[in-house]
């Protein structure tokens, strides 16, 4: 057996004769940390068996409202520029019969009005995906 150079530090190499019962037990806990370390760098050099790829969050929006949610975004927007215009404008089939804005028949005739620029809208929208 070799003298260690520090004899504070006993060079323990598996001799269980030539050491006392502590210190093999310690020899022990060490040896096997060693061996729990070994297992854990052996699981970390294994090749990843599958990579999931993550989405992208330039491609989804997160405030998509799907296309009802649209459909009815621009109803909205649409109404509230014809009832503008409607109302500043005073046509004839919105006037009351003193010649005065009639707010309700303003309403209907927006609501109308936007119904009908929505499924324009929407039929254009139709035959350009088709067409692609």
């Amino acid at each position: 057996m070799s003298q260690s150079l520090n004899p504070l530090a006993p060079d323990y190499r598996g001799y269980k004769d030539h050491m006392s019962p502590d210190d093999y037990k310690r020899w022990c806990k060490k040896m096997g940390e060693v061996e729990r370390c070994k297992e854990r760098a052996a699981c970390c050099n294994e090749p990843v068996v599958e990579v999931v790829k993550c989405e992208d969050p330039c491609n989804k929006s997160y405030f998509d409202f799907g296309w009802l949610g649209m459909l009815l975004l621009w109803f909205i927007i649409f109404t509230v520029l014809f009832w503008l215009i409607y109302y500043s404008l005073n046509p004839s089939f919105v006037q009351k019969e003193d010649g005065s804005v009639d707010p309700s028949r303003v309403l209907l005739a927006s609501v109308v009005s936007a119904i009908v620029l929505c499924l324009i809208i929407w039929i254009i929208k139709a035959c350009i995906e088709y067409s692609c």
